[in-house]
């Protein structure tokens, strides 16, 4: 009996840390939109977050090939960058569905997907 109320203390503080943390992740960030969406030349990204910090901005593929980097290094706690349909290589990127990630605080991600028509 004693070990399955040990185990069970441990299980408990576990989820407590698990909770902290992601917690902490969304404190972090304010916000985070794509516009507009679905794009079809031009969009914004807009990230909001608590405090300046270390980010990375990636366009990726939906199997998770980076196709551009939009942005990586410290901001304040504002950033707004456009992507212009365009690749690493300076290709225009066919229609379809694309992921917008963004590293930061060097250890949290959060993504959004985008569709490009026409």
């Amino acid at each position: 009996m004693r070990n399955t109320t040990l185990i069970a203390a441990l299980l408990a503080i576990m989820l407590f840390v698990v909770s902290v943390a992601f917690a902490e992740q969304d404190k972090n960030l304010l916000s985070f939109n794509i516009s507009p969406n679905p794009m079809d030349k031009l969009c914004t990204i807009s990230v909001v977050l608590d405090s300046p910090m270390f980010v990375t901005l990636q366009v990726q593929t939906l199997k998770g090939t980076v196709i551009r980097d939009l942005y990586s290094g410290d901001t304040f706690k504002e950033i707004n960058v456009q992507w212009d349909r365009n690749d690493n290589t300076g290709s225009y990127v066919p229609t379809g569905k694309y992921i917008v990630a963004l590293d930061y605080n060097t250890r949290y991600t959060s993504t959004k997907k985008t569709l490009i028509l026409k």
